[in-house]
């Protein structure tokens, strides 16, 4: 954990800020670019110095300061006193919810699942492909890259990382947070650059202070979120006013497949596989629909295959990739399927107003929109 981060992490309990307790820690001094950069953002408008709380005589030292990396430690809590570790440089900050309420029991399960199940796949599926880069910008348009740049960014479910290598070239400082111990892999991906920070914790209870991030984007992760308007609405607190917050989702529209066959059937019994049986029947079925991808650019098939566009899109990948988006469909708890209203109802119910509003390969919503302020 960079040490800068500390001054935007609160209790995701009580909103406290932390302290930090260095106790049979362990801190490494790395080089930094931000010696010779100057102060970055996640500093300059705040007025708590981490580095001056750790050295109330010498005071604020930010060319120190910025090469200062803690890799072992303890965060407590100033307020409720909740005591989080500091794990292989990264702080998780993951509460545990109260069992004797019914809907949080219910919700710790599935987000119990959810932590394997992601925790599982990207440990496996951790290779990089050279059409990631594309993906992605398919992913957030109308965004650009070149929206990124300068400013304070975070990918809300980072998964392994493989956006937050591609956005930390950009943007000043771009925080990365997932739920799973993905975010381990994250941290081998990338978790070294000067200008990336990661955190494990839940995005329902998202460990950020009011009005950080000037840009916000979630790919492929609210829809297999439990409560996704609780999500939406921490997101829209940690963001700035008149920032940019952008989302991806499933659409309902377009995939009977999914809602009618594999949702309600066929994932009653993917989803209790153990996870090789599950990689095996995964790469078989990729095996399919690699043949069945590379003949959808056919006329004559694109009217008897089942979401034409979307299997146009994949035609190019690697079986790898192909097995990858498989076993994600068949092993994941829980999928939640949007309307294009209901979509924009989750970002409008959180006070947000919508920029613009996009299907992508006809299966699936891209939703921009701007805080108010």
């Amino acid at each position: 954990m960079k040490l800068r981060l500390l001054n935007i992490l609160q209790c995701p309990v009580c909103g406290s800020k932390f302290n930090l307790d260095l106790t049979n820690s362990s801190v490494i001094y790395a080089s930094s670019s931000y010696a010779k950069k100057g102060l970055p953002e996640l500093c300059r408008h705040l007025d708590i110095c981490s580095y001056a709380q750790l050295n109330p005589i010498k005071g604020r030292d930010c060319k120190e300061c910025m090469a200062i990396e803690v890799t072992k430690g303890l965060l407590q809590c100033m307020g409720c006193g909740r005591v989080y570790p500091i794990t292989n440089g990264i702080p998780r900050l993951l509460p545990k919810r109260d069992p004797s309420i019914s809907n949080e029991k219910v919700e710790e399960d599935v987000l119990a699942k959810l932590i394997k199940h992601f925790g599982i796949e990207w440990m496996e599926f951790r290779e990089y492909h050279p059409e990631y880069l594309q993906e992605f910008l398919s992913w957030i348009y109308p965004l650009t890259l070149s929206d990124f740049r300068d400013n304070v960014v975070m990918d809300a479910g980072c998964g392994m990382g493989r956006h937050l290598c591609i956005v930390a070239h950009y943007a000043d400082e771009v925080v990365g947070v997932d739920i799973s111990q993905s975010i381990d892999v994250a941290k081998e991906i990338c978790g070294e650059r000067d200008n990336v920070h990661l955190i494990q914790a839940d995005l329902c209870t998202l460990p950020l202070t009011r009005n950080v991030f000037d840009l916000i984007y979630s790919i492929g992760v609210i829809h297999h979120i439990p409560t996704p308007s609780k999500a939406i609405k921490e997101i829209v607190r940690a963001l700035k006013n008149g920032g940019l917050f952008h989302m991806w989702v499933y659409g309902f529209e377009n995939n009977v497949l999914m809602t009618k066959i594999i949702e309600p059937y066929i994932k009653k019994i993917t989803t209790r596989l153990a996870p090789r049986e599950l990689l095996w029947l995964s790469l078989f079925l990729a095996s399919f629909l690699d043949i069945i991808a590379r003949f959808s650019h056919i006329d004559f098939f694109k009217a008897l295959l089942p979401n034409s566009e979307y299997l146009r899109s994949i035609a190019a990948f690697t079986l790898r990739h192909k097995q990858h988006i498989v076993f994600d469909l068949l092993y994941a708890p829980l999928a939640q399927y949007f309307t294009k209203d209901e979509a924009c109802s989750l970002v409008k119910n959180a006070g947000l107003e919508i920029v613009s509003v996009s299907w992508r390969n006809k299966n699936s919503w891209r939703v921009l929109s701007r805080k108010r302020g």
